[in-house]
């Protein structure tokens, strides 16, 4: 951000989060706790931001569920190792 606050053009941050960093899946507190991370961050950024001359627009997008390698694995797991496996399996076939 200070790199570019000699720019007087729109500036903007788009954070990619998930639905999981504000509702806890059992086993996946790693990956959990890192959106929730990310969804105060780019709060606190943002807050940061609002009074200064040129301010960023940080902003945080949540897709909603995408069928990418993550969602494979999760699918592949048993519910003993992750708990939401059937969830992800039953979506999928739901397309």
């Amino acid at each position: 951000m200070k790199s570019t606050s000699h720019i007087h053009t729109r500036r903007k941050i788009v954070n990619i989060t998930s639905g999981s960093g504000s509702y806890p899946a059992p086993g996946m507190s790693s990956y959990c706790s890192a959106k929730a991370g990310l969804n105060m961050f780019t709060q606190c950024v943002g807050l940061e931001q609002q009074n200064q001359p040129n301010p960023v627009e940080v902003i945080a997008v949540i897709p909603g569920m995408v069928d990418t390698e993550m969602q494979a694995i999760a699918r592949s797991k048993d519910e003993q190792s992750l708990g939401m496996a059937q969830q992800f399996r039953y979506m999928k076939q739901g397309n």
